[in-house]
Formats: C-alpha cells, structure tokens, sequence
C-alpha cells in the first residue's frame, strides 16, 4: 500500500506526515481558521491599544477632546443665580490669552456659587470647549 506524502508550511510550522487528500484539505483549513482567527484577535488589540493611546494623547494638559480646563484668580463682582452667572474681576488667564479684566461667566450650576459672596477672592476653574466657557468651581481664597 502506498502512501503520499505531504510537506506543508502552514503558520510557521513545518509539518511532514502522509496525509491524503481529504486530511490535507482539512489540516489546511484548520491551521487557516487559526490564523484568521488570532489575526483578528491581534488586530482588535492592537485597535484599542492605539484608541487609548489617542485618548491619552488628547488629555494631556488639562485636554479631553476638545475640553480644556485651566484655573485663575479673582474677585467676585456678581453672582446671579437663577441665570446661572458670575461677574469676577480676574487676573490674566494665561491659557485662553484673556487679559486680566472683568468679565460674566455661566456657572455649570447655582451650588457652584453657593459658598461665595460678592467681594470674595476665588480660586475658580474654568472649562472651554470651542467658544464657550464655564465656571466649573468657585473657592474661597483663605
């Protein structure tokens, strides 16, 4: 009885047994399905890998994809709560190039000013996304 023999060089392995047809179609196949398979799995690593990194990459300095966050100095001039706004005499707000000068800002929400006064000098976090500013936090200098 003779038997054939086949020389295959599937995914890096060498392998050099008798095989018939049907079992080198199947031996073909099934090393084929595994490679596709953890091709797909390196790729789908790799795409999340590199889509934190990009995240990453733009949070960096206070950055979340398009979000920039800074803090400034200043005096409380006005608060208006049931419009949800500030009037601060601040110092230069290096970041966004402001001048120091007094200018309304929106207050995410009224508890943000909830434990400041006209007159109080405040550390205050500021938020831009495009045009648009928001005071994010308002705490009373000591």
């Amino acid at each position: 009885m003779m038997h054939q023999c086949s020389v295959l060089f599937i995914c890096n392995k060498l392998i050099l047994r008798p095989l018939g047809p049907k079992q080198l179609l199947t031996t073909f196949i099934g090393a084929a399905m595994k490679t596709s398979i953890a091709s797909a799995v390196l790729i789908s690593i790799g795409l999340m890998l590199g889509s934190t990194a990009s995240a990453q990459r733009h949070d960096e300095g206070g950055s979340t994809h398009g979000l920039s966050r800074t803090t400034g100095k200043g005096t409380i001039t006005q608060i208006d709560l049931p419009a949800k706004k500030v009037t601060l005499d601040h110092e230069p707000i290096g970041k966004y190039k402001m001048e120091a000068g007094s200018h309304g800002f929106p207050i995410r929400s009224a508890s943000t000013a909830a434990k400041v006064a006209v007159g109080d000098k405040v550390d205050f976090t500021i938020e831009s996304r495009g045009n648009t500013m928001v005071i994010t936090r308002l705490h009373k200098q000591k």
